[in-house]
């Protein structure tokens, strides 16, 4: 139903007018009677009638002049307060409907704690309608008081406006089976104000929530995520597609020699080796493999800050980060290793040149080793011998025992 329009039942302006106007014609009216008797009665003094006249004249306009202001007066101040009135339901009723159309979740309250309204956007967010608040009164949520923001809500119901710390609130914990929500659970983050009468008054409290729920799951996963890459030991680093450093984790700026946060902003460049054709083949390289399979690896020759050279196994995989390609590069010192390695073909290049058979097996007599000359002597080529049984490659008269001293 529309609010009644603001000079609906309001006194016309016009009407001290016509009040001032009656007064007038009245008091001439007594103005002419009384001159008129005057001269006409027995024994009356007739030289007093035009004074008797005049006086009735000026006592009736200051009546009238009296009669007008009192009069313009009242209907000044009825058609005021009654404006004010229909202003305040006009208020009120575009307060109701912002609130219900609001996507905030809004619970208006009395001031002894009590639900009084609440929009549709607060019933979506908890699953629950005003009916079933009957019972319910904020002051007295014990699930506000464990999670420590009751004292917030207080203030907000003594007059102040208050913004009320984020918590996860659970309204089945607070009323089972309320909701009708499998897991109504939620990360909520909200502010309280009062709304005060003309005399400053708490009338109603209003508490708008703001659902954070995804943000703060986003925000713990990135905490969780952030906790694995600054624990790894393998160096992980997040480059643009021109190759500029945005991140490196502290595996990263320790095996090249960096400060926490020094490499960022540098390009990628600075931690190899290569010269510019070089490097520009590598890159071309990595982009190919990147298109083609989604990722790329292998080894990297490097450099550390003060320019010690050192040798990276690496994995390179492409991301999409707002809409722009980046590079993740997951890396592996592996300089100990490569010189283990060269170390080892080298012994067993000195092996292949002994006229010796040189034959090593596990402890289950499995061959893990087999020379260049034990092939020949035996006739099984190293290929084929390494896994088997040493019985199985050597004449059957030859032991255990012996074997082992081959």
């Amino acid at each position: 139903m529309k609010p009644a329009p603001a000079t609906a039942n309001v006194p016309r302006l016009w009407v001290p007018y016509l009040v001032l106007a009656v007064a007038l014609l009245v008091t001439a009216s007594a103005a002419y009677y009384v001159s008129a008797t005057t001269e006409t009665r027995p024994g009356s003094d007739a030289a007093y009638a035009p004074l008797s006249a005049l006086l009735m004249l000026v006592v009736g306009l200051i009546l009238s002049a009296l009669l007008f202001v009192v009069t313009r007066a009242q209907v000044h101040a009825r058609r005021a307060a009654e404006q004010a009135a229909a202003a305040l339901r006009v208020s009120e009723s575009r307060f109701r409907t912002l609130v219900e159309q609001s996507p905030v979740s809004t619970q208006i309250f009395s001031p002894d704690g009590r639900t009084l309204r609440v929009n549709r956007a607060w019933e979506e967010l908890f699953g629950v309608r005003l009916e079933q608040l009957a019972g319910y009164n904020i002051l007295e949520d014990q699930q506000l008081e464990e999670k420590g923001i009751i004292e917030h809500i207080r203030r907000g119901f003594a007059g102040e406006a208050v913004a009320v710390p984020a918590v996860l609130y659970d309204p089945e914990e607070t009323i089972p089976g309320l909701s009708r929500y499998k897991d109504a659970k939620r990360w909520l983050r909200a502010v309280i104000y009062p709304v005060r009468d003309e005399e400053g008054r708490v009338r109603e409290i209003v508490l708008m929530h703001e659902d954070i729920t995804e943000r703060t799951r986003a925000e713990e996963s990135l905490k969780l995520h952030s906790l694995v890459l600054e624990n790894m030991v393998e160096g992980v680093s997040l480059s643009d597609e021109s190759g500029f450093i945005l991140y490196t984790n502290p595996a990263e700026d320790e095996m090249f020699g960096y400060e926490r946060g020094e490499l960022e902003g540098q390009h990628v460049t600075v931690q190899n080796t290569y010269p510019p054709e070089e490097n520009a083949r590598i890159v071309e390289e990595v982009i190919e493999q990147l298109e083609a399979r989604g990722f790329w690896s292998g080894e990297f020759s490097n450099r550390r800050k003060d320019g010690t050279p050192f040798t990276t196994a690496a994995r390179i995989t492409g991301v999409e980060i707002d809409g722009r390609k980046h590079w993740v590069c997951v890396q592996e010192d592996i300089t100990e290793r490569k010189r283990s390695e060269e170390a080892i073909r080298f012994q067993a290049h000195l092996l292949d040149t002994v006229e010796q058979a040189v034959i090593a097996t596990d402890i289950e007599g499995k061959i893990t080793y087999w020379n260049q000359f034990a092939g020949t002597l035996y006739g099984w080529p190293a290929a084929e011998a390494v896994g088997r049984n040493i019985m199985e490659v050597t004449p059957a008269e030859t032991t255990y025992e012996q074997a082992a001293e081959i």
